[in-house]
């Protein structure tokens, strides 16, 4: 019995001591599994702050239960308030727009079928009104096994970005704008100085001008010499329909003579329904809208560069173009007047110099024949003399008429003069 006891108490000892040993390893699982936690909760923690800050959350669709589950960043891009629970993915599609709506569903059919991820941004307007942009990315969950059983996705809030990358489209078109309009200005500039013709600058930069603004067609026109009427220096008709017929008349009394009070680019994008119509032709009726701007001499508006019919209507920056080619045109319109002017001044010059050549050339033929005259009545050492006088005014008297018969009053041909001198002499 003794022995038997003793046995009982060693193996129960045995079984205390594999308890104590099961016990301490229970203890360093506990502990492990409580830092697991510690680490799992911050993990949580984290991933929660970065989601926020990211402006990002996370879902999950089970295909077999129907059952859709959104973190916490989810209700707070869609607005919903986390006490109604999780939607339905029908109750889900309500926040979508028709289109949008159609094209997530067709996506999700497509990962689940082609076991491939797919990423999608849309445009959203929120319960409260509020616009943004989502992106979700959408990817099958089991594909490794064949099946798919779970969406699993994210979806996040890039409205910053689109707003960025619009804003960065935005000053890129600005620039290419800009650096079209400036070689364009260039280019006008660059005429003004080689071309002498105000009506071929004046087409060149109603070319640019058009261009630029994205007119359909226009005409650039100077007053008249009458109260009654423009004339025109350049039509351009629109396509086979013009709406500007070069037949027509455009009346000073219409907006133009508000341009030649003012001095200013006016413009008015519903022409129809302004004061206007009444003063143009029914030939015109197809006037839309249209923007004049002035061609100015001595700081008075002498004639209009037009443009007609743009398809969303004239704006500010329409204006300011406009205004610069009209500038552009009356810097040429002065060019050519003073050309004109000058061309006219040297050709009066040119005139008045040949008449005096001529005159000039004329009292030395006089003086001349009055030599000969008075040589028949003197003796030979003075009738020489005489002769020798006669012979020099002869010879500039020859230079003058060369002078009055050329085309270039500074110069002669000194081979022809000298032949003529000889041959005059003999």
């Amino acid at each position: 019995f003794d022995a038997m006891l003793e046995e009982m108490n060693f193996k129960l000892e045995e079984t205390v001591s594999d308890l104590r040993r099961s016990n301490d390893e229970l203890d360093k699982i506990r502990i492990l599994l409580e830092d697991r936690n510690r680490e799992l909760a911050q993990s949580e923690m984290r991933l929660k702050l970065a989601q926020e800050i990211g402006k990002i959350g996370d879902w999950e669709l089970d295909l077999e239960t129907g059952t859709l589950s959104w973190s916490d960043q989810v209700f707070n891009l869609y607005e919903r308030d986390s006490s109604l629970g999780n939607p339905s993915a029908k109750e889900e599609m309500s926040y979508y727009d028709a289109d949008t709506a159609k094209i997530l569903q067709n996506y999700i059919k497509m990962a689940v079928s082609e076991m491939k991820e797919y990423t999608h941004s849309f445009p959203i307007t929120l319960r409260s009104g509020k616009k943004a942009n989502f992106q979700t990315r959408i990817n099958p969950y089991g594909k490794q096994e064949g099946k798919v059983t779970k969406i699993i996705g994210t979806v996040q809030d890039i409205s910053e970005r689109v707003k960025i990358e619009s804003e960065k489209e935005e000053a890129r078109r600005i620039a290419e704008r800009k650096a079209c309009e400036t070689s364009e200005l260039l280019n006008c500039t660059r005429v003004i100085l080689e071309k002498q013709s105000f009506e071929a600058t004046a087409k060149i930069i109603f070319e640019s001008c058009k261009k630029l603004t994205g007119a359909a067609s226009g005409y650039v026109a100077l007053q008249g010499n009458n109260i009654n009427g423009n004339e025109i220096m350049f039509l351009d008709p629109e396509g086979t329909h013009p709406s500007l017929a070069p037949s027509v008349p455009l009346p000073v009394r219409s907006m133009m003579n508000e341009v030649y009070n003012r001095g200013n680019v006016i413009y008015d994008n519903d022409l129809k329904q302004s004061g206007w119509i009444k003063y143009i032709p029914d030939r015109n009726a197809r006037l839309e809208n249209v923007l004049l701007s002035p061609i100015s001499l001595e700081n008075k508006a002498v004639g209009v560069l037009g443009i007609v019919n743009k398809e969303q209507g004239f704006t500010d920056n329409d204006v300011r173009l406009a205004g610069a080619f009209g500038e552009l045109a009356s810097i040429s319109l002065f060019n050519s007047m003073t050309m004109e002017k000058l061309t006219s001044s040297l050709k009066e010059k040119e005139i008045m110099l040949k008449e005096i050549h001529h005159r000039v050339k004329n009292n030395m033929q006089v003086i001349s024949s009055m030599l000969s005259l008075q040589s028949d009545v003197i003796n030979k050492n003075i009738h020489d003399i005489i002769k020798d006088i006669q012979n020099r005014i002869k010879a500039m008297s020859m230079a003058h008429e060369k002078l009055y018969q050329s085309s270039d009053l500074s110069n002669i041909d000194f081979h022809d003069y000298v032949q003529s001198v000889i041959e005059g002499l003999c």
